[in-house]
């Protein structure tokens, strides 16, 4: 008898087991799955920085361990994590912060200059005091715009747009808001430790004022685009020129609470 009840306890034990094995591998699999998610979001990053710093597809693939096939699908990936990093909604907090984890030892290494954050231009606008065109307020600027930081010196550098995604608002002879022009454009500024802001010249950035212009309402083809493409040329030009690692994508997210 007694040993018919040890059989069956050995039998439940067993499915107990079993049961025990598979959630642990199951929680395996999902920290493999992460890891690798992980691991991808920070070699995309890298690739982004070493792509602005001018090095070739097989440079930059031999370095990452990656196919040369692959680089560009990865650079696609660091611009727009939240779009091809695979990171599941309502997650990009805690993958940021575990991102932050690894590639934050050169993103954010505490020496000379750090992409320090990525905002709305109206938050850079209030942040430093920037004087508005009339009519126009600091809530309303909608694109995108970064702060530089270098914490040897204390200066930054502010990449931002006084003009909406449409450009400058227009106004009919009654002061009724009507379409915007179309013509929006970014400002690149050196900003001190006494607080004073100077325009950095593009022609140290090696950038022409057309490929920071934005919208539809420019003459010429080389000055339209949408206005996140104009931000983007505008921080590669700042990150080329003084060596600055890209910001991991998902901490704008982040830090915006989105996620």
């Amino acid at each position: 008898m007694r040993t018919i009840e040890h059989m069956e306890n050995l039998a439940n034990r067993r499915s107990t087991m079993l049961d025990e094995a598979r959630a642990v591998l199951n929680e395996a699999d999902r920290l493999h799955e992460e890891s690798a998610k992980i691991a991808a979001l920070v070699k995309a990053t890298i690739a982004l920085g070493l792509r602005e710093q001018g090095l070739t597809n097989k440079a930059i693939a031999d370095l990452i361990g990656e196919s040369r096939n692959k680089i560009n699908d990865l650079v696609q990936m660091a611009i727009w994590p939240a779009l091809y990093g695979d990171i599941p909604s309502g997650e990009f907090v805690r993958f940021s912060k575990m991102i932050d984890d690894v590639y934050g030892q050169i993103g954010e290494a505490g020496t000379g200059w750090v992409h320090a954050r990525t905002v709305l231009s109206g938050i850079i606008v209030e942040a430093h005091a920037i004087p508005l065109p009339r009519l126009v307020r600091a809530e309303s600027l909608d694109t995108d715009a970064a702060e530089f930081e270098n914490p040897d010196t204390g200066e930054q550098i502010i990449v931002y747009s006084l003009e909406r995604h449409y450009g400058s608002p227009l106004f009919d002879a009654h002061g009724r808001r009507e379409d915007g022009d179309g013509r929006g454009h970014y400002r690149i500024e050196v900003c001190s430790p006494n607080g004073s802001r100077e325009a950095l010249p593009l022609e140290i950035l090696g950038i022409s004022p057309n490929a920071i212009t934005f919208g539809s309402g420019w003459p010429s083809p080389e000055q339209r685009r949408v206005d996140g493409d104009a931000f983007r040329n505008a921080i590669a030009a700042v990150r080329a020129h003084y060596g600055i690692w890209p910001q991991q994508g998902l901490k704008s997210y982040a830090d915006a609470g989105d996620g």
